[in-house]
């Protein structure tokens, strides 16, 4: 038989237990949270048609977008991100009651150069809200986020917020044409990474002036705490519409948000986020870690003209999505124990004499509750025991022809030594009590 030489695509990846069991409890977590507030689960499809995926992405798809034709002649795409096929899903059902809360946990894929901690292939966790305008929406993101955040485990964060309103309104303050926006935030989202003056020269570089860049870098760099970032924003961007609208938006989530009891140390109002994407159209956040740099943990904002892009009908829209595997990353990083236990129990035998009593006994344990393993092969208990310190099993169960004779089992915690002989009868409060400690 020819060998197969077994080796993946490039940007692809396995995940073996080690990385799953911290995913699994990070999704954990951001199912508990999303369903708290009564988000509705959705998935699509992975395949998409072509024209679907390129409203959106336009030119940029045959750079972006996995695409292949299936036997039908038909071009389709693989799903770069959640947020198409949820606006593709919105147009095509009339009848869909609104708002229309929904999250999506899957993976997505992306034809881009792989780069050090980015892949081809990656899982994607969005929650959206469809059908309202109010900032009570985006309110609600930003608290779902910090509770994300704080029931996984991380300390170290803020969610950083800005709106697009007052973006348009800035580049209006600096005399910018209005169709120069998105060019604009091109650069400013670049501030994270790089320094003022080196902003500044790429400015200059796109062709900007200097009494353009000046206004504008200055009303970018504000900073203080919200309160006084707000009321500066509100003193120079004075007589700006568009601006004192974006204002008034985030004044009304930083209320909400202290109405709602959410510490707002984890929020702060930042002139420069763009986030990017040209299709936010009102407030913008983004999640970051605060001691590291460029640390994004992922982040939304509103967008309510994209759905229009599959429909007749303006539906306006807002949403944000958590960077599972950056989150992931940075857990094992900091977490002290690498070795957490994923089985609790470990039954080991002698062999085909007692195994109907192991049997018996693994399955009395998994029916109380407990996850529980048996060791298929007639082996030493040296060699048990041995599988179950490596795998971090603290509980052995050992049961021989004396233990079956009087009704008891041999039980074994592995982190101490300590062994004791244990009726049946009393097994699981044992056992309860072991596990506990």
């Amino acid at each position: 038989m020819t060998k197969i030489e077994p080796r993946l695509p490039k940007g692809m990846r396995d995940l073996g237990p080690d990385d799953m069991i911290v995913r699994n409890k990070v999704l954990a977590c951001i199912r508990t949270v999303f369903e708290r507030y009564g988000y509705l689960p959705l998935e699509t499809p992975a395949l998409e048609y072509w024209e679907v995926l390129t409203g959106k992405y336009g030119e940029e798809a045959e750079r972006l977008v996995y695409n292949l034709t299936d036997h039908g002649g038909r071009r389709l795409g693989l799903r770069y991100d959640l947020t198409v096929p949820l606006a593709r899903f919105v147009a095509s059902q009339k009848q869909l009651l609104k708002p229309f809360k929904r999250y999506q946990i899957q993976p997505v894929w992306r034809a881009e150069k792989p780069q050090k901690g980015r892949f081809r292939e990656f899982s994607q966790c969005d929650v959206d809200v469809v059908g309202s305008a109010s900032m009570l929406v985006d309110s609600e993101l930003i608290a779902m986020t910090v509770e994300v955040i704080s029931l996984i485990g991380l300390d170290h964060f803020e969610v950083r917020l800005n709106n697009r309103k007052v973006l348009q309104g800035m580049v209006q303050y600096a005399g910018i044409a209005a169709d120069r926006t998105a060019d604009v935030c091109q650069t400013l989202d670049k501030a994270d990474k790089v320094s003022r003056p080196e902003v500044e020269a790429e400015l200059g570089r796109k062709g900007y002036s200097t009494d353009q860049i000046g206004p504008l870098v200055r009303v970018a760099t504000i900073t203080g705490d919200n309160q006084s970032v707000l009321e500066q924003m509100t003193e120079r961007l004075h007589g700006i519409d568009i601006a004192r609208e974006g204002i008034d938006e985030l004044a009304q989530i930083m209320s909400h948000l202290e109405q709602m009891g959410v510490d707002l140390d984890r929020v702060r109002i930042v002139p420069q986020l763009t986030r990017g994407l040209d299709y936010y159209t009102g407030p913008v956040y983004e999640t970051f870690l605060t001691d590291r740099s460029f640390s994004s943990l992922g982040g939304g904002g509103r967008y309510n003209g994209l759905i229009g892009i599959f429909s007749d009908e303006e539906i306006p829209a807002a949403g944000t999505s958590f960077g599972l595997d950056r989150i992931t990353t940075v857990l094992q990083e900091t977490m002290t124990d690498q070795a957490t236990p994923h089985t609790d129990i470990l039954v080991a035998h002698f062999g085909a004499d007692v195994l109907p009593d192991a049997l018996r006994l693994v399955s009395h344990c998994r029916r109380a509750g407990f996850r529980t393993e048996l060791f298929f092969d007639e082996a030493k208990l040296k060699k048990q025991f041995t599988y179950a310190d490596q795998r971090n099993i603290p509980v052995v169960l050992l049961i021989g022809q004396d233990e079956a004779r009087k009704g008891t089992i041999q039980c074994k915690i592995l982190a101490s030594g300590q062994q004791q002989e244990i009726a049946w009868a009393d097994l699981v409060r044992q056992l309860q009590n072991l596990l506990q400690k």
